[in-house]
C-alpha cells in the first residue's frame, strides 16, 4: 500500500488563571515549530509561558486511523510520520490511549515529571481531510497545576470530586468541547493518583506538579489527598465550584504540606510491624498480604479447618489501629481480615467470593487504585445469638480521632442487592442497608454514632469507594461497626442480605 508523509503541526492551549473564566485563545504552531506547547498562566502579564510543554521526540508513537506510527524527522528539519494512504486521517497521540474499540484512556494512575505532566496521560487528537494538510494536534483534557512548599518529601497525590464525578477511564475522543469518561463503563473511577516514584523532596521554594484531568466541572470542588514518606498524609480541599476545560489550566494558590493524619493503607510499603505468627496455622506475616487468605471461605488462615484461627492484625508503628476475629475463631464469628480480590462483574457470586469487590482492576481494586483493603463480616441484632460487633481499637490504649475511611459494598452483598439470593430478595425503592459506627472512649462510655448507607433504595447502591466521616465520634479507643437493613431484607432471624463492607484508607488524626 502507498504510504505518504504527513507533517507534525502542534496547537497550543488556553489558559485557565486560577478560577478565572478569562480564556487565551489557541494558536496554531507552524511544521517548523515542533514542540507541543501549552500556555501556562502567569496572574501578572496573562503571557504564554515556556513552563508547560511537551517536545517531540524521535520514536514517539503516534496512532493514525487505528495504527501505530513511529515519529521521524527532527526539530530542525520538521517532524513526520509515514502512513498507509487514505481519505483522511485521524490522529492520537500517545497511541497507548487508543483501545480496541476505538475510546481513548485517560489513566487514573499518573506519574510525576519535573517541570511539567505525564505525557502518557496527556491525550491529543488530530484530524487531516488531506496529506498537505497535516495533523494539527489539539489537547484533549484539562490540567491541574498544584504548587506545593514544606519540608516533607511527597510520594502520591489523590485527588476526588467532592460530588463523586469521574475523572479517569475509557471515553469518546471530541475535538470541540474534550474528552470526558464514560459514567457507565466498569473502568471509570472516580479518583486520579499522581505518583512521586522516587519521592519529592520539598523546600520553601515552591515545586510545580500537573495533574491531567478530564474535561469537568466539579460542582462542589475537589479534595486533595498529599501523603508523604513520613507516613503522614494532609487533605486540601475547596468547596467552590470549580471549571476545568479543554486545554485549560486551573492554578491553586502554593500551599504547604504539613502532615496532621497517619493513614491505614494495608499496603505493604507501609507495614510498619513486626513479623508475627497466626497462631491458628502457624504463619509468619511480616507484610499486609501475607494477611489474605485463599480460598476466600475456608481458608487455613481465617477458617483453619473450622477451628481457632488466632488471626489478627496491628498498624503498629504508623496509626496504632488493630483488630481480629471475634473470639479468635472462624470468620463467620465476624471482624476484619485483609483482601485484595476483583471480580469485574458481582452478578452470580456468593460466599465463596466473600471477600471481593467490583470496583478498580485486578492488583488495583483498593481505594485510589491501591492493591489492599480490609473487609468486615458481622451485625448483631435482637434476634442475633451474637452479641460482640466487630471493631478496631488503638492497640497502645491512647485516645484519638478517626478522622474518615473509605467503604464500598462487596460482590456477595451487591449481587444480593440487586438481584436477591436463596436467602434474600433484590432492593427495592424503599430497602437500605448502613453501616453504624459506634465510638468508645478508654473507659467503654459511648462517644458517640454516625451511619453511613450502603443502599438508600435500588437506585441508589454504593459501587464506588466511598468516603464514610468518623471524626464526629470525637476522640475514641474503639469503633464498632454494624450493619444493619430494612425489614424487606430481614427475616424472622434477622437480616437475610450480606453482611458485609469493605473499607479501606483509614484515617487518623495525629496533630
Amino acid at each position: 500500500m502507498m504510504k505518504k508523509r504527513i507533517m507534525i503541526v502542534a496547537l497550543a492551549g488556553a489558559v485557565l488563571a486560577g478560577c478565572s473564566e478569562d480564556f487565551m485563545s489557541e494558536a496554531v504552531l507552524q511544521p517548523e515549530v515542533p514542540t507541543v506547547r501549552l500556555a501556562v498562566d502567569h496572574a501578572e502579564t496573562r503571557a504564554s509561558l515556556d513552563g508547560v510543554s511537551v517536545s517531540w521526540e524521535a520514536g514517539d508513537k503516534i496512532s493514525v486511523n487505528g495504527t501505530t506510527y513511529t515519529l521521524q524527522g527532527s526539530e530542525s528539519e520538521g517532524w513526520y510520520v509515514d502512513v498507509a494512504e487514505a481519505a483522511s486521517y485521524e490522529a492520537v497521540y500517545p497511541a497507548s490511549a487508543v483501545r480496541s474499540d476505538g475510546l481513548l484512556m485517560l489513566p487514573a494512575v499518573q506519574h510525576y515529571t519535573a517541570g511539567s505532566f505525564d505525557a502518557a496521560a496527556h491525550l491529543m487528537t488530530a484530524s487531516a481531510q488531506s496529506v498537505g494538510e497535516g495533523l494539527q494536534f489539539r489537547n484533549q483534557c484539562a490540567l491541574l497545576k498544584l504548587s506545593l512548599t514544606g519540608a516533607a518529601t511527597v510520594e502520591r497525590i489523590v485527588l476526588t470530586g467532592n460530588n463523586g464525578e469521574y475523572l479517569a477511564g475509557p471515553g469518546e475522543r471530541n475535538d470541540t468541547a474534550g474528552m470526558v469518561p464514560d459514567q457507565t463503563s466498569m473502568e471509570a473511577v472516580r479518583w486520579i493518583r499522581l505518583d512521586f516514584d522516587e519521592g519529592a523532596a520539598l523546600t520553601s521554594e515552591p515545586l510545580v506538579c500537573y495533574l491531567v484531568v478530564p474535561v469537568q466541572e466539579f460542582a462542589k470542588g475537589f479534595s486533595l489527598e498529599i501523603h508523604t514518606s513520613d507516613g503522614m498524609m494532609m487533605e486540601q480541599s475547596t468547596a467552590s465550584l470549580q471549571r476545568l476545560v479543554r486545554s485549560g489550566i486551573l492554578s491553586m494558590p502554593a500551599f504547604e504540606v504539613k502532615g496532621t493524619m497517619r493513614v491505614l493503607t494495608f499496603e505493604d510499603e507501609d507495614a510498619r510491624f513486626e513479623a508475627y505468627t497466626i497462631s491458628g496455622c502457624g504463619k509468619t506475616v511480616a507484610t499486609w498480604s501475607e494477611l489474605i487468605d485463599s480460598p476466600q471461605y475456608g481458608g487455613p488462615l481465617t477458617y483453619n479447618d473450622f477451628a481457632i484461627t488466632g488471626y489478627k492484625w496491628h498498624d503498629a508503628g504508623n496509626t496504632e489501629l488493630a483488630s481480629e476475629i471475634i473470639d479468635g475463631g472462624p470468620f463467620w464469628n465476624g471482624g476484619h481480615v485483609l483482601s485484595n480480590y476483583f471480580a469485574a462483574d458481582f452478578k452470580g457470586l456468593t460466599y465463596t467470593e466473600q471477600l471481593t469487590v467490583s470496583t478498580g482492576t485486578t492488583g488495583a481494586a483498593g481505594h485510589g487504585g491501591s492493591a489492599n483493603f480490609c473487609v468486615q463480616n458481622g451485625y448483631v441484632d435482637e434476634t442475633s445469638y451474637k452479641t460482640v460487633l466487630p471493631s478496631f481499637y488503638f492497640a497502645d490504649g491512647k485516645a484519638r480521632v478517626v478522622d474518615h475511611m473509605y467503604v464500598v459494598n462487596t460482590c456477595y452483598t451487591l449481587n444480593s442487592l440487586y438481584y436477591g439470593d436463596s436467602f434474600a430478595k433484590p432492593a427495592t425503592a424503599d430497602s437500605w442497608f448502613k453501616i453504624v459506627a459506634y465510638g468508645y472512649d478508654a473507659d467503654g462510655r459511648t462517644t458517640g454514632s454516625t451511619e453511613c448507607f450502603l443502599c438508600n433504595g435500588s437506585a441508589n447502591i454504593v459501587e464506588e469507594w466511598t468516603k464514610f466521616d468518623l471524626s464526629v465520634l470525637g476522640s475514641v479507643t474503639k469503633i464498632e461497626f454494624n450493619i444493619m437493613g430494612s425489614s424487606d431484607l430481614c427475616g424472622d432471624y434477622g437480616l437475610n442480605t450480606p453482611a458485609y463492607f469493605a473499607y479501606d484508607d483509614v484515617a487518623v488524626r495525629f496533630e
